[in-house]
């Protein structure tokens, strides 16, 4: 996740998207490794559009995550222009360089999420607000019901999956219950599949899903 880049994390409807983002904005605050990958420590901005507040400050209080550096909004908000620039403002104003958007489906005006030129229109201003200020923006979305390849079971149109630097995709591995697979797409370096478990209240990585996979079999 670079600097001035937009990515999208996606899941099924409370498979942790949140609890994720959340855990990744606790070590980034630190400046701590996260999944076994070094993060820089700077200002974070969480648009927390979606969630009740009381649940927010929980999440907040139970990671840790109290700082100045960190600005938290919980409430109703939505992609219009004069909002957009109110948030390149407290961006630029607070040196911000990581801005996590719980959910996009909250926060962009979409109607017809299957209309690519409806879709295109929306994410433009969302990708240069990345661009524009040269904060890593991550916003958290929904897959589709059904399984696709190639970034295709995100819901939508593909524009979606084209406009984005880079895509992670978030899924429940099996039956086991803290244990999910990552996957990414990324104009840049396509990272591999990972992996991942929440242990005592901590996400880690296992490691590469195909040596993983392979370790088991044996």
């Amino acid at each position: 996740i670079a600097e001035g880049c937009l990515v999208i994390l996606c899941g099924l409807p409370k498979a942790g998207k949140t609890t994720l983002a959340y855990h990744l904005a606790s070590a980034v605050m630190r400046g701590i490794p996260f999944l076994g990958f070094p993060t820089q420590k700077c200002p974070i901005l969480i648009l927390a559009v979606e969630e009740h507040i009381l649940d927010v400050r929980d999440r907040l209080q139970r990671l840790g995550i109290a700082s100045e550096d960190v600005i938290v909004h919980s409430g109703f908000l939505k992609s219009k222009p004069q909002e957009l620039e109110a948030i390149k403002k407290v961006i630029n104003e607070r040196h911000i360089k990581f801005v996590i958007v719980d959910t996009l489906a909250r926060f962009f005006q979409v109607k017809e999420q299957n209309d690519a030129s409806e879709m295109g229109a929306n994410m433009e201003p969302i990708l240069e607000l990345a661009r524009g200020t040269g904060a890593a923006v991550l916003v958290l979305f929904h897959l589709r019901k059904s399984s696709g390849e190639e970034g295709s079971d995100i819901r939508g149109s593909g524009d979606l999956f084209a406009i984005v630097d880079a895509a992670f995709n978030f899924y429940r591995r099996g039956k086991a219950k803290t244990e999910r697979i990552l996957t990414g797409y990324s104009r840049y370096s396509t990272p591999e599949d990972l992996i991942i478990v929440l242990e005592d209240g901590v996400y880690k990585s296992l490691g590469d899903r195909d040596k993983v996979e392979s370790y088991e079999q044996k």
